[in-house]
Parts: C-alpha cells; sequence; structure tokens
C-alpha cells in the first residue's frame, strides 16, 4: 500500500479536490496497517472514500462497518458501483493504481478490464 499511500496523502495535503477512492484487499484485520492515518485523512478530507475488504476475517466485532467489508476487492468494488449507480463513463473517467502481489495485481487488472475499463486508466505496480 506504500506506493498509493504517499499518492494519496501527497494530491490531498497540496488541495486536491477530485474524489479519491481507495479499496483495500487484505485477508484479515490483524494483517492491517496504517488504519488510522487513512481514517484521519477521510476525515479531513470528504472528496476521500475508504473501503477494506477483509477475504478471511471471521470476527468483525470492533470494526468500523463504514470502512470494513467482508469479502474480496473485486466483489467490494462491484458492490460500490451498484450501490451507488456508478455509470460506465463515470468508470472511464478514473485512473486506477493496483499494487501488491503479481498475481492479484494480474486478476484485479483483468477484472477491471472485463467491467470495461480501458486499460490506459489502469496503472499498476507488481511486488
Amino acid at each position: 500500500i506504500a506506493p498509493i499511500r504517499s499518492q494519496i496523502f501527497s494530491y490531498l495535503v497540496k488541495g486536491g479536490q477530485a474524489p479519491v477512492k481507495l479499496f483495500w484487499g487484505l485477508p484479515r484485520k490483524d494483517s492491517l496497517y496504517l488504519y488510522d492515518e487513512f481514517r484521519a485523512l477521510a476525515n479531513e478530507h470528504p472528496n476521500f472514500y475508504l473501503s477494506i475488504s477483509l477475504d478471511q476475517e471471521t470476527n468483525f466485532v470492533g470494526l468500523d462497518v463504514e470502512d470494513f467489508k467482508r469479502g474480496r476487492i473485486d466483489q467490494t468494488f462491484s458492490d460500490f458501483i451498484k450501490e451507488n449507480k456508478v455509470s460506465p463513463t463515470e468508470l472511464n473517467n478514473s485512473e486506477y493504481y493496483l499494487c501488491g502481489a503479481q498475481e492479484i495485481v494480474e486478476s484485479l487488472k483483468g477484472f477491471l478490464l472485463d467491467l470495461g475499463i480501458n486499460k490506459e486508466n489502469v496503472f499498476f505496480d507488481k511486488f
């Protein structure tokens, strides 16, 4: 998350006004770090949306239901699109920055392309 974190913080701290949405996928809550920083950033910047997907977590007690979702990040993103009635045009007026293990990045890239998002809008950092 480090490459994306620095981009988000830099953009928002410099006064960026366009919406920024962070969909972050982790296996369990014990894998989570930097949450307080991201939550504080969301509190300070109404144009920043935070969603954390936990696909192996069984205990959501004490977690903020606004920020934490059960499941994989692709499902969380699909749910967001449906709930917010995001149009294909809106999807393609955004840039998508992916980071993570190679197989995860490749899977998410394919998922976004299957949604009809132009490949020119998808950037990634595999590690």
